[in-house]
């Protein structure tokens, strides 16, 4: 099976932001932890995951997109491919 995530985005050039730490990260592998219910600790009901991811090149996807009124643009759909298996935690 071919692991995958697609996510979207706000293009903030901010220090603390996702945008700036995929820009960081671009055409690299990064650890990722997806907590599907938002919940801080894992548990049974309601399991993290675990796993490596692929970051896109920058520039594949990293500037553009839709503006909104405050001058932010997203990205939407972007595909970062899993590299290996993905560990659900249960606890």
């Amino acid at each position: 099976m071919d692991w995958f995530l697609t996510v979207s985005g706000i293009q903030s050039t901010a220090t603390a932001s996702f945008w700036r730490a995929m820009w960081t990260a671009a055409g690299t592998e990064v650890a990722f932890l997806y907590a599907p219910h938002g919940n801080a600790t894992a548990s049974a009901t309601q399991p993290h995951f675990t796993g490596t991811v692929r970051v896109p090149a920058a520039g594949s996807f990293m500037l553009g997109g839709q503006t909104s009124p405050d001058g932010t643009y997203s990205f939407d759909g972007v595909r970062m491919d899993i590299v290996g298996d993905v560990t659900m935690a249960l606890s």
